[in-house]
């Protein structure tokens, strides 16, 4: 699942208030909104549940705090990018790439424990997801390289940047 998603149920609202306020605008010309859903309920007969009603996350960051987490990614990233393409090129992408998804899960697994810690935990904890998911996406350009013709590094280059890298 990708962070920016999670993050939202992860952080406590700030506020416990929901605007229901709707104004006057009801289509079907009722007064009360609230009207069409318990009109909705009766015909349907299901339980509608509200965002307020749902589960409030736990941890109390800010939205700068929730930046640097999301953020601390492509530190990683960043900083991975040249030792990745050495690493590929010295070792083989097949090993590689086979240490950098071994590298990304381990991390993966320890994002509860680290947020539990609190946000630099979870920043080192992200900052190793990013370079170890460099190690997973470097080798495709060592691998290219080596196994395709003359004249085709461009066409076959375009593949692993068409956006993989970024689902994090």
């Amino acid at each position: 699942m990708c962070l920016s998603v999670a993050i939202v149920a992860m952080v406590k609202s700030e506020s416990n208030e929901t605007n229901t306020d709707l104004g006057n605008e009801c289509p079907l010309g009722l007064e009360d909104p609230s009207e069409v859903i318990n009109q909705l309920k009766a015909k349907l007969s299901l339980n509608v549940h509200f965002q307020s009603d749902a589960y409030e996350g736990e941890f109390a960051w800010n939205e700068e705090e929730q930046g640097l987490i999301l953020g601390s990614y492509f530190w990683g990233n960043i900083l991975g990018q040249i030792p990745g393409g050495y690493l590929s090129e010295r070792f083989g992408g097949k090993r590689v790439f086979t240490f950098g998804m071994f590298g990304t899960s381990l991390a993966t697994l320890f994002i509860p424990l680290a947020s539990s810690y609190g946000v630099g935990a979870f920043i080192a904890v992200r900052i190793i997801q990013g370079l170890t998911q460099v190690l997973s996406f470097n080798p495709f350009l060592t691998h290219f390289d080596l196994k395709c013709a003359t004249g085709f590094h461009g066409r076959l280059y375009v593949l692993p940047h068409s956006k993989m890298d970024t689902i994090a």
